[in-house]
């Protein structure tokens, strides 16, 4: 009955979802009992975060953000009881971190302005930790997370580099190509265009020696082959990402661009599928 949620969001916002995360924080609950009051929080604040009537319009380049109806008692929501419960979610058993992880997901995604208060909570190491293919939280909502922490721009390149987060992004990007991981393959395509962004501008800064960047140009053939591919978002992601290495490091990029298998690559994303009857997007 979402639309009942949304029609008595301030009964919701200021009584119902706070009573919620104080049974979620109660370790002397039930398992079962902290995991549905979780599940009800993760599920009713998304559907708030995305009514623009209630929470606004997320800022753009063109446009200032639009405050909603119930901006104010959602921020308080999120900053007073969501937020605080963030780092007990992430050490709990399943599947409360995947769920943590989604609550706050959806939260940086409608307002990236809460990366800031994810990294006080001294949170963002601890995702780029769970990008290891054998950490049980590498999931879709730990990689938008680190593409929303990456695109801040606030963590310093050198403990990106430390924490070899370029290398782990590398080996999620291969795993999730070779093994057909369709779930996986856009956001972390998104993720890796967030990397080489934000090395093009450290390096162009003087900040960087594109240590990041020259990770993910060793992955250059599987951009180049996920590029033929015939879903657009995946397709698009990965052609970006390539484009912008290829105008930053163009002398580095040249011998493997014009290699034969490489040539033959851009010509099969070029031709696409010939049943479809178009080229790749």
């Amino acid at each position: 009955q979402m639309e009942l949620v949304l029609q008595h969001y301030q009964a919701m916002l200021d009584t119902l979802l706070p009573a919620l995360c104080a049974v979620v924080r109660t370790m002397s609950e039930s398992g079962d009992m902290r995991f549905f009051c979780l599940r009800m929080v993760s599920e009713a604040t998304q559907q708030c975060l995305m009514d623009p009537g209630l929470y606004g319009t997320p800022a753009t380049s063109t446009a200032e953000r639009q405050v909603g109806l119930a901006t104010d008692a959602i921020d308080n929501l999120m900053t007073s009881h969501v937020l605080p419960m963030v780092p007990q979610l992430l050490r709990d058993e399943d599947p409360m971190p995947l769920y943590g992880l989604k609550l706050l997901g959806g939260l940086l995604e409608v307002n990236p302005g809460y990366v800031r208060a994810v990294e006080a909570l001294g949170l963002a190491p601890q995702f780029f930790d769970f990008l290891s293919l054998e950490h049980s939280n590498n999931n879709v909502h730990n990689i938008r997370l680190c593409r929303q922490i990456m695109a801040a721009g606030a963590m310093p390149i050198q403990d990106l580099v430390a924490m070899q987060v370029a290398d782990k992004v590398a080996a999620v990007l291969e795993y999730a190509t070779q093994n057909s991981v369709e779930p996986f393959l856009e956001p972390v395509l998104e993720l890796c265009h967030a990397i080489v962004q934000r090395d093009a501008r450290e390096v162009e800064a003087g900040r960087s020696d594109g240590a990041l960047m020259a990770v993910l140009l060793e992955q250059s053939g599987v951009f180049l082959e996920l590029c033929a591919r015939p879903d657009a978002a995946s397709s698009t992601a990965a052609a970006v990402c390539l484009l912008d290495m290829v105008n930053m490091y163009p002398q580095q990029c040249a011998p493997w661009l014009m290699a034969a298998e490489s040539l033959a690559a851009v010509t099969a994303a070029l031709q696409g599928d010939a049943s479809a009857g178009s080229p790749a997007p």
